[in-house]
């Protein structure tokens, strides 16, 4: 399934091989498990931004994802850049 090729209900892969689907004027994307490991194992100690870039998705995606599944930053860590 190419970027080109939609299926009807919206469903495609993106150029970055991401799957996602489109409804209307929002875009939900898939999480696979290996980008959820990812996110569960940067987001303590890494920036948003940083992560965003990594996982190639939004700052507000990671927040969103990050939230939803529970996940909070290191206190240690942000002592650290807080100083």
């Amino acid at each position: 399934m190419s970027k080109y090729c939609r299926k009807e209900d919206g469903v495609y892969r993106n150029a970055a091989g991401r799957i996602m689907q489109h409804e209307r004027y929002s875009t939900r994307i898939y999480w696979s498990p290996q980008m959820l490991s990812d996110l569960k194992r940067l987001f303590p100690t890494t920036s948003n931004s940083e992560c965003a870039a990594i996982l190639g998705v939004s700052l507000r995606t990671v927040v969103r994802k990050a939230r939803e599944i529970g996940l909070e930053k290191d206190s240690t860590w942000l002592q650290e850049v807080w100083n």
